[in-house]
């Protein structure tokens, strides 16, 4: 019996393969969604056809699973205590009668002799004019000045030199006696603390794991024949023809091209389709859409694409001003750089209070849709400026045909930071000779107000052992200097604080002098630049 149900089994899920991919091979695809493509060459309709499968329902006969319950034996395992001896050190203490010795303070007396010592004052002795001794004491230090001095040997009085008898000092000993200690031992037997290891045994509880078996209720699957199910079988398609019929007006050329999304709706007994645009050059709105005969037509009206709000301000990107060779260029991305629509910018410079045009430029894009103008402004520093960027916008795609708008910043002054590092730009020069010698400086530098800049002047000429000594030397800031029609500073020898000597000695036709520059500057942010430029000139 079980022989036979497995065989019918086996003859029911190869049927029901077999099924399958005869139905695989046999269903045709579907085209639900579709891109269509508008180019040049399409002219004003694009045309398609959308389907899509129709099935029906078939039953079949199928296996299914139940779980059957059985027992079984398994194993598992538990936890059980036993009691065991565990060994571990400990320590204990024990006293030994041990030899030890100790050191303890003991003092001794010792004494030795001093002998202390005393001077004697000197007595004097004084000769008189009959050639007797007058003996001198020493007056007493209490201030009596003592007996008058009296004559030696039976002589008279009388006013000879006093001559100084040294006398031996009066000594005497003394015993002097001291404590000192000293450092002695006391040794002995006596009972002494000691510790030492031993092992000791104490009682634990430990756990092995001991195995135990239980009859336990598991289930296993086991196929079962039979039971009726659905599936889907191709039956035939059904779909509309969808047609999209644009405006006049909305050509395009060859570079040019619009995408659209159409996708099948509906039901096979009321079809439709959807038309959304993915990417266009017009704009366009569905007029009107009519449904007959198995075929769906979109009727397309021109509408505005781009509004003009989105066109304005917020289509400029990064509106820059940098320094340029014409002075400053103006950089900024413009996001409608858009098909079939037409801009123009224009760049003005205005004076702020009274709007008068300084000067006009108009800005070019890129492919990139980067728009650059350079502005060269001959700066009036009494005057403040602004930059009035001007767009006017238009095109059959924009609302209402056209947009203008404009924007307003205060024309700032970008400092052009290579140009004012650069030694090239300053050129010293002497010119004339002796008292009419004149040091000439040309900074082709822009005179940025907010740039402070200072030239140091000095000028150096050679001594027969070759070095080099100084003429003159001096600081002058370049505000108060003039610049003459060459667009060079001059400055007379006698403003530099030369010598007399010096001016007609080396200042003369056919010397060779050495004019060196050092030029400070500093920005109104602190940034500071300075360099040197120097120059020989034989003087004419």
């Amino acid at each position: 019996m079980h022989h036979q149900t497995l065989i019918k089994r086996t003859g029911l899920t190869l049927l029901s393969v077999l099924f399958a991919v005869s139905s695989a091979h046999a269903e045709p695809a579907e085209n639900i969604k579709q891109q269509l493509v508008r180019t040049a060459s399409s002219g004003q309709v694009l045309s398609t056809k959308l389907v899509a499968n129709a099935y029906r329902q078939e039953p079949y006969q199928d296996t299914y699973t139940v779980q059957v319950p059985y027992q079984a034996e398994e194993t598992y395992y538990e936890s059980v205590p036993y009691q065991d001896q565990e060994a571990y050190t400990d320590y204990e203490t024990y006293y030994s009668n041990d030899y030890v010795c100790h050191d303890y303070t003991d003092y001794e007396r010792q004494c030795r002799t001093v002998r202390d010592c005393d001077n004697v004052p000197n007595v004097g002795i004084q000769k008189t004019a009959n050639n007797s001794d007058i003996i001198s004491r020493p007056r007493d230090p209490g201030g009596d000045p003592g007996p008058a001095p009296y004559p030696g040997n039976g002589g008279g009085g009388g006013g000879g030199p006093i001559t100084p008898t040294p006398r031996p000092p009066v000594c005497r000993d003394r015993q002097e006696c001291y404590n000192v200690p000293v450092t002695r031992q006391r040794c002995g037997y006596e009972s002494v603390q000691h510790q030492r290891a031993v092992t000791k045994y104490r009682t634990v509880t430990r756990y092995r794991q001991e195995a135990r078996t239980r009859t336990v209720t598991r289930y296993r699957d086991e196929e079962r024949c039979c039971v009726t199910r659905y599936h889907d079988v191709y039956d035939h398609q059904w779909g509309v023809n969808v047609q999209v019929q644009f405006p006049a007006g909305t050509d395009l050329n060859s570079a040019e091209q619009e995408k659209f999304t159409v996708e099948l709706t509906g039901t096979e007994a009321a079809p439709d389709a959807k038309l959304t645009p993915v990417s266009t050059i017009f704009g366009y709105k569905i007029a009107g859409k009519q449904v007959d005969k198995g075929t769906v037509t979109f009727l397309l009206e021109q509408v505005a694409r781009y509004k003009a709000d989105d066109l304005k301000e917020k289509s400029l990107q990064k509106f820059t001003a940098v320094p340029s060779p014409a002075g400053l260029m103006y950089k900024f991305y413009d996001d409608a750089i858009l098909p079939r629509v037409s801009s123009r910018h224009l760049i003005e410079v205005q004076e702020a209070i009274t709007h008068a045009v300084v000067t006009t430029t108009e800005a070019r894009p890129n492919a990139q849709r980067e728009v650059t103008g350079d502005v060269n402004v001959q700066w009036d520093y009494t005057k403040n400026y602004e930059v009035v960027l001007k767009v006017h916008r238009e095109g059959s795609v924009i609302e209402n045909g056209s947009v203008d708008f404009e924007i307003r910043q205060p024309l700032q002054m970008v400092l052009d930071m290579s140009a004012l590092k650069n030694e090239n730009n300053i050129t010293p020069n002497l010119v004339g000779t002796l008292n009419n010698t004149v040091i000439k400086v040309k900074d082709a530098t822009i005179a940025y107000p907010t740039v402070s800049t200072r030239y140091y002047i000095t000028l150096i000429r050679k001594t027969v052992l070759g070095k080099n000594a100084v003429i003159a030397e001096k600081g002058f800031s370049r505000t108060s200097l003039k610049a003459g029609d060459d667009g060079s500073f001059a400055i007379k020898i006698a403003d530099m604080g030369a010598k007399s000597s010096d001016i007609s000695s080396y200042l003369k036709s056919g010397s060779k002098v050495q004019i060196v520059v050092q030029v400070d500057r500093v920005t109104s942010d602190n940034q500071k630049i300075q360099f040197w430029k120097s120059a020989t000139v034989e003087l004419k």
